[in-house]
């Protein structure tokens, strides 16, 4: 069978991703109480929505092209007749293993769209219950509730995605070594399939990527529009550099610390997490380009260390004054 480019790079850029995420989570640190992640959970999260952000991609994609295979057809679950297909696909494949082959097909069969499909939701609910977990979890605090739901729904998704993946790839071996040649096809992004133009689709992918990229990507000035659009007073940067030196509330430890703990006294200036020792890169974008780039980790970062030093979630005024004062460091 044959899949177009823009699919078969796709799905080799979401390969490449799921496999390395997998190969991260045997090694990397998990945060617990008292103890941060380390680098590799860095990466972890940063790829992962990074990922989650190509799966997107790769859903409008399978929206908007029909071939070789319509996308209702890789989701057979909830239609009598597609189940009749994809029922009858796999006594097919049956008869033809015992017959001691594999079916040959020029189009996606039923149960290969169904697997597809499966596999396409397992990743992006990887990708959805990881982005949820890293912008809503605080640090040194053990999830419960909700959260501890979204992080046993993940940790399971992972073990079915090792499943999935090992599957997936050994049935691609046996079909390429039974003579289909598909995994090699797969694989080849950068040849047409027959019939296939070519160039709206590689036109379409990169207006996508280019839309994708301006989503992740920000600046201190959108921050603060985003937080204007919420009725503010205007923003003051001296506010923004009392709410830095503020003294905070004690700590489990019953230490009391403020944002200056940490960062030092200077935002220009690298800092250490007081508790594990990490460094900490400059806060003033003056100094660090990436501070305040995305607009996800900012608030992730805002409601993590708001609540851990000063005992609550900081008002989007006290956002906006954070914001504007480190705007003006230089």
């Amino acid at each position: 069978m044959y899949y177009d480019r823009i699919t078969r790079l796709l799905h080799l850029l979401i390969a490449l991703g799921i496999a390395g995420q997998l190969a991260v989570s045997l090694v990397m640190i998990h945060p617990k109480p008292g103890r941060a992640g380390d680098l590799f959970y860095a990466f972890h999260e940063t790829w992962g929505v990074a990922l989650l952000g190509l799966l997107v991609i790769h859903w409008i994609w399978r929206m908007v092209r029909s071939e070789p295979a319509p996308l209702a057809r890789f989701f057979p679950w909830l239609s009598p007749a597609r189940l009749g297909e994809l029922w009858a696909d796999g006594k097919n494949l049956m008869r033809q293993v015992r017959q001691g082959g594999l079916p040959h097909e020029t189009t996606p069969g039923a149960l290969a769209c169904a697997v597809q499909g499966l596999g396409l939701l397992a990743a992006t609910a990887l990708g959805v219950t990881g982005t949820i977990f890293m912008l809503y979890v605080e640090p040194n605090v053990r999830p419960e509730g909700w959260l501890h739901d979204i992080k046993g729904l993940h940790e399971g998704l992972g073990v079915a995605m090792w499943a999935y993946l090992g599957l997936h790839a050994a049935m691609g071996i046996v079909h390429q070594w039974v003579g289909h040649g598909s995994l090699v096809a797969m694989f080849r992004f950068w040849e047409k399939a027959p019939g296939q133009t070519g160039s709206a689709s590689v036109a379409l992918l990169v207006a996508g990527l280019l839309v994708s990229g301006t989503a992740w990507a920000g600046t201190p000035e959108d921050l603060l529009a985003g937080y204007r659009a919420e009725g503010v007073q205007a923003f003051d940067a001296e506010r923004g550099r009392a709410l830095f030196a503020q003294q905070g509330v004690p700590g489990e430890d019953g230490r009391v610390t403020s944002c200056v703990s940490c960062h030092t006294g200077d935002p220009r200036q690298a800092g250490k997490h007081l508790k594990t020792g990490k460094a900490i890169e400059p806060l003033a974008p003056a100094v660090n380009r990436e501070r305040l780039s995305d607009p996800a980790k900012v608030e992730k970062w805002f409601l993590r260390n708001c609540k851990e030093t000063l005992g609550r979630p900081c008002t989007v005024q006290e956002k906006g004054d954070f914001v504007t004062w480190l705007r003006s460091v230089r």
